[in-house]
C-alpha cells in the first residue's frame, strides 16, 4: 500500500474516533459518598466491574443539562477537614489541557478534571488525548514528507 494511503486511512481513523466523541461520550458516574457509590467508586477494580459507565446522553443523565450537550468526563476530587470525596460525572464543558486546584480556608481542597475520551475519568489522573491527535499527525507528516 502507498505511503499517502496509509496516511489517509490514519487521518480518517483518528478523525473518526475524535467526531465520535463529540457526538457522544461514556463517563463513570459515582460519588465515593457513603450515601452513593462508596469505596466502589475509589476502586479502579471495582469501579470497572461495576455499572458506573453511563453513556451521557441517556436519559437519566441527559436531564441534568439542557439538550444533552455532555462532551465531557469530569473526576472532582475534594477534602474537607480530612473527609475525602471523589466524584465521577459528565461534563458540559471545561478544560482538558490541565488540572485545576484550589485550596480554602478550614481544611478545604478541591481538584478537579475534564476529559473528552470515552471512560477517561477512571483514573486518579487524567491524560490529555490531544497528546495522542499531536503525535499521529507528526507521524502522518514523516511519512509524508518520505515520498
Amino acid at each position: 500500500m502507498e505511503t499517502w494511503k496509509v496516511s489517509v486511512f490514519v487521518l480518517g481513523v483518528v478523525l473518526l474516533i475524535g467526531v465520535r466523541s463529540v457526538f457522544s461520550i461514556k463517563c463513570y458516574v459515582c460519588n465515593s459518598g457513603y450515601k452513593y457509590a462508596g469505596e466502589d467508586c475509589l476502586d479502579i477494580k471495582k469501579l470497572k466491574g461495576g455499572d458506573y459507565l453511563k453513556e451521557c446522553a441517556d436519559e437519566e443523565i441527559k436531564d441534568r443539562v439542557p439538550n444533552g450537550t455532555y462532551k465531557y468526563c469530569r473526576l472532582f476530587s475534594q477534602t474537607v477537614n480530612g473527609d475525602h470525596r471523589l466524584t465521577r460525572q459528565c461534563a458540559s464543558g471545561g478544560r482538558t489541557d490541565k488540572c485545576i486546584e484550589r485550596t480554602g480556608t478550614k481544611g478545604i481542597s478541591l481538584n478537579y478534571c475534564h476529559c473528552n475520551v470515552d471512560g477517561c475519568n477512571s483514573a486518579s489522573t487524567l491524560c490529555n488525548p490531544i497528546t495522542l491527535m499531536v503525535t499521529m499527525v507528526i507521524s502522518v507528516w514523516m511519512l509524508l514528507q518520505r515520498t
